[in-house]
C-alpha cells in the first residue's frame, strides 16, 4: 500500500509539473503575443524599439524556467529572432522585422501545442 501511495504522489507531481508548467508557458506567451500585436501595428520606430526591449526582458525572464522542461533548440530559435529585432528596426527594414515578428509568434504557437501533456507524453 504504500508503494502505491508512493507512486500516486510522485505521478501527481509529475503531472502538476506538466500542467502548470505549460499554463505558466501559456501566460508569457498570451503577454508575448499581445506585444507583438503592438509591435506590428506601430509604426514610430522608437516605440517599436522599446516594444521589443519589453519582448526581448519578458522572454529572459522566462527562460531559466522554461529551459528545464522545453527543448533548448526550439528557446534558441525564438532567442535568434528576438535578438535580431533590434538590428532590424535600427537600419529600417521593416519589413523583414515584420516577418520575424510573425515568425516568434508561430514558434511560441508551436512550443505550446507541443508542450501541452498528453498522457502519452507524462508517462
Amino acid at each position: 500500500m504504500k508503494r502505491f501511495v508512493c507512486v500516486m504522489c510522485i505521478w501527481a507531481v509529475i503531472i502538476c509539473s506538466s500542467v502548470g508548467g505549460t499554463l505558466y508557458f501559456k501566460s508569457v506567451k498570451d503577454e508575448m503575443d499581445s506585444l507583438i500585436e503592438q509591435a506590428l501595428a506601430e509604426e514610430d520606430i522608437q516605440k517599436a524599439a522599446q516594444i521589443v526591449e519589453r519582448l526581448d526582458q519578458r522572454w529572459q525572464k522566462s527562460f531559466d524556467i522554461f529551459v528545464v522542461y522545453i527543448k533548448h533548440n526550439d528557446l534558441d530559435s525564438v532567442s535568434g529572432l528576438l535578438s535580431g529585432l533590434a538590428p532590424l528596426l535600427e537600419h529600417g527594414d521593416t519589413a523583414n522585422y515584420k516577418n520575424k515578428l510573425i515568425q516568434i509568434k508561430d514558434m511560441l504557437d508551436h512550443i505550446l501545442r507541443r508542450e501541452i501533456p498528453y498522457v502519452n507524453s507524462v508517462l
